[in-house]
């Protein structure tokens, strides 16, 4: 077993909380699977040294870069839907829902237009709110990118798991 697969045990057990989603997010979808099924449904096109989603093709306003052209690296959106794709043709779940922050409500839309027009309906997409947290006497701001954040292990040592699983279920996901 893993120092991971350790540390996610650990967690389950002490949370009672599946964390399968986690182990799911640290395999790599093939990236190139997913520009060949686009390539081949007619979805993509090369524009100024970038590979584009042809947005009309899926119901959007516009196109969308799936590799830029100044690192030639993919984006998220397309990293984003090799992993639904992966889920749904290699896998073969019938339904897949992904979690997505305010900040990213428009790049669900494009995941759903997409798997949509490549022929899955299974695909749905929960939105969430970012919620006020209170630490030592202060707002705390959550922020990625800055590592300013608290780990589902961290928060359930400072709150009972019972109360935790309690506040979750009883709000929807989109309220603030």
């Amino acid at each position: 077993m893993t120092p991971e697969d350790e540390e996610f045990n650990r967690i389950e057990m002490e949370s009672r909380i599946k964390q399968e989603y986690v182990r799911d997010m640290i395999a790599k979808p093939d990236i190139q699977k997913t520009l060949d099924r686009l390539e081949s449904a007619g979805l993509s096109h090369k524009k100024d040294g970038a590979l584009w989603l042809s947005g009309s093709k899926v119901g959007l306003n516009q196109d969308e870069v799936l590799v830029r052209s100044y690192d030639d690296q993919p984006t998220y959106f397309l990293k984003d839907l090799a992993y639904q794709l992966e889920r749904l043709e290699e896998r073969g779940f019938d339904r897949t829902i992904t979690i997505v922050g305010p900040d990213h409500h428009g790049q669900a839309i494009r995941l759903v237009n997409t798997l949509k027009t490549l022929g899955h309906s299974g695909f749905s997409e929960i939105s969430t709110q970012t919620i006020r947290l209170i630490k030592d006497g202060k707002e705390f701001k959550m922020s990625k990118r800055k590592g300013n954040y608290i780990l589902l292990d961290d928060f359930l040592d400072m709150v009972p798991t019972e109360a935790a699983r309690f506040y979750f279920a009883m709000r929807d996901t989109n309220t603030h």
